[in-house]
This record gives C-alpha cells, sequence and structure tokens, in this order.
C-alpha cells in the first residue's frame, strides 16, 4: 500500500515538472529580446541637422543684433566716422597774399563760418547715415530671423512622426513644441532678446532627440551648450543671479561629455576645460566685458569638440561596417 502511495507521488512529481518547464522557458524569452536590439536607435534624420543649422544661425543673429543696440554713441560714431580731408583750409591768423589784414580777417571769418555749416552738415548726414545704416540692419536681421523660423518649422513637420516612431516621449514632443511657439511669438514681435532667450530655451530640447536617435553628439553635448549659452545671455541682461544658477549644471554636463569625449583632441579637451572654468569665473565675479570674451571662447572651442565627435563617430562607424 505504502509502496503504491509513494509511486503514484513519484508520478505526480514528474507530470508537475514537464508542466512547468516549458512555462518557465516561456517567460524568459521576452526578456532576451530586447537585450539583442538594445543600442540600437533609427539614424538620424538629416531634418536635424538642418533645425541645428537653422537655430545656430538665428542665435547668432540674434546676439549681434542686441550687441549692436547696445553700443555706445562712441562706437557707432566711429564705425561711420567720416575721414579728413587733406589740404583743408588756412589756418585763422594766415593772410593771404596782396590782401590787407583787414580784408584777410574778413575771409577767414567767412571761410570759418563756411567751414562750420560744412562741418554742421557732415555731422547732420552722419547722423542720418547711421540711422538709416541701424533701420536697414534691423529689418535684415528680422527678414534672415522670419526665413529660419520658417524653416524649423517646415523641418519640424517632417522630423516630428520619425521622432514619435523612433520613442521620443509625448511630454518631450510637447516641450519641443511649446518652445518653439514660444520662439515664434517673440521673433514675431521682433523683440530682439526675448526670442534670443527662446532660441536659446528652445536648443536643450536637442538632447532629447539625441537619446531616441543615433547621432554623433550626445545628448550631454546639447544639455552643456544650451546651459553655457543661457547664462552668457542671463549675464548680458545684467541678470547674475539667473546666470549663476547655471553653472553647477555646466559642470556637471562638461564632467559627463569630457569622458564621452575621449577619443577626441586631448589638447581640445584641455583647451575647453580651461575655458569652461574661466567663464564661470568670469560670470561669478560678475565681469560683463570678461564674459563676453571668455564665452567666445567656450563657444569656439565646444564648435571645434561638436566636429570632433561627429569625426569620431563616423570613424566608429566606417570600422562597423568592415
Amino acid at each position: 500500500m505504502h509502496k503504491n502511495k509513494h509511486l503514484w507521488l513519484l508520478i505526480i512529481l514528474s507530470l508537475s515538472l514537464t508542466i512547468l518547464m516549458p512555462a518557465c522557458s516561456k517567460k524568459e524569452s521576452p526578456s532576451k529580446k530586447p537585450e539583442s536590439s538594445m543600442g540600437q536607435k533609427p539614424k538620424a534624420p538629416p531634418e536635424i541637422e538642418k533645425i541645428l543649422s537653422d537655430i545656430d544661425m538665428l542665435i547668432a543673429e540674434l546676439d549681434k543684433d542686441i550687441k549692436q543696440k547696445k553700443m555706445s554713441p562712441v562706437e557707432k560714431a566711429a564705425q561711420l566716422e567720416p575721414q579728413g580731408q587733406e589740404g583743408g583750409g588756412k589756418s585763422a591768423g594766415q593772410s593771404q597774399q596782396g590782401q590787407s589784414p583787414e580784408q584777410s580777417k574778413g575771409q577767414n571769418q567767412g571761410e570759418q563760418s563756411s567751414e562750420g555749416q560744412s562741418d554742421q552738415q557732415s555731422q547732420d548726414k552722419s547722423k542720418q547715415s547711421q540711422a538709416g545704416m541701424q533701420t536697414q540692419g534691423q529689418q535684415g536681421v528680422w527678414q534672415k530671423a522670419d526665413k529660419s523660423l520658417k524653416s524649423i518649422h517646415q523641418s519640424w513637420n517632417k522630423l516630428e512622426p520619425e521622432a514619435i516612431k523612433a520613442g521620443l516621449q509625448i511630454k518631450a514632443r510637447d516641450d519641443f513644441e511649446k518652445a518653439l511657439e514660444e520662439l515664434t511669438l517673440n521673433i514675431s514681435q521682433q523683440k530682439s532678446e526675448e526670442s534670443l532667450m527662446a532660441a536659446v530655451s528652445f536648443y536643450k530640447y536637442f538632447a532629447q532627440l539625441a537619446q531616441v536617435f543615433a547621432m554623433p553628439t550626445p545628448p550631454d553635448f546639447f544639455q552643456m551648450k544650451y546651459e553655457v549659452m543661457a547664462a552668457i545671455t542671463e549675464a548680458g541682461k545684467q541678470d547674475w543671479l539667473a546666470a549663476q544658477k547655471h553653472l553647477p549644471n555646466i559642470q556637471e554636463h562638461w564632467n559627463s561629455l569630457k569622458v564621452q569625449a575621449q577619443g577626441t583632441d586631448a589638447k581640445l579637451l584641455n583647451q575647453s576645460e580651461f575655458s569652461i572654468h574661466d567663464l564661470m569665473d568670469a560670470i561669478t565675479s560678475e565681469q560683463s566685458d570678461l564674459v563676453i570674451i571668455k564665452g567666445e571662447i567656450v563657444m569656439n572651442n565646444l564648435k571645434q569638440l561638436e566636429a570632433g565627435l561627429s569625426k569620431m563617430s563616423s570613424g566608429q562607424g566606417s570600422q562597423k561596417s568592415k
């Protein structure tokens, strides 16, 4: 009796194991599939590069326009200062040959009066020319801004469905569109400083595109460049507290980026690090002129670093294809 009982238990146990084993193998299979496709992002569409080119151009034009508006009257006049004429009139005390002192004095006074009127007319013409050029320059800035903005909208229309398909979250898509709407509104109202800040804010959302597309520049690069541009822009408005709030983020993203960029030019990485620290010191000490100089150096280094990352990425791609 006991033997039969044990036999039944063995049969039930063996049947249970037979049923459970396929179930366990089925549970393991889904976890293996993502591992095979992990890290394989779709190639970045050309519209991303087009939007980046347009937004960089837009930021450069707006920044240039703002700096020109902040130039002092002396700096503006120096750009249009008329050159002096050689061999000008005679001195007040010099008399012409064959004329009496009284006649010479009367003629000199007439010449001085004439020269005074000529100088005044020249100054008036210079001011009118300066005002005309400034107006034309501002019109040119907004024409370029409108053109770049239209191009960005067209590129985004083509890119948006591809980005959603690649895995861009709905919130990220909404943030991107909201930033683009803010930029469009400020440009339509021709607000220089507001448009510049909106363009800079729009730039940071490229980090989210770099997370879903295979791009040569990692998300930290876009975050880093955004924080730098935002800090420089705030410093340009003399809002030092707002500018200084970006400094910890600059350092954080740079620490991550320089590790990812180890395959690029080591000398350029060192230059970039020193220039970033110099910019941060200038913002901390609230030195406007120094921020402009150090900011330009940082932006130039980042441009070269971006080219180095792109070159490194293309080199790795060619090795993988082999």
